[in-house]
């Protein structure tokens, strides 16, 4: 049993640090996800005529 708790807590401890790292990827992607929204947007706009 005190073996598997060990283990246990070495994977729960790398767990917690790769899950740091992909919320950092996951919120830079987030970002470049709105930036390329972003600029789709512009294009759109500037396709579509204004008078509707």
């Amino acid at each position: 049993m005190p073996s598997k708790w060990k283990s246990g807590g070495k994977k729960r401890r790398q767990n917690s640090k790769v899950t740091a790292k992909s919320a950092t990827t996951q919120i830079s992607e987030k970002k470049v996800m709105v930036a390329e929204s972003a600029v789709k947007m512009e294009k759109w706009w500037r396709k579509t005529p204004l008078k509707q």
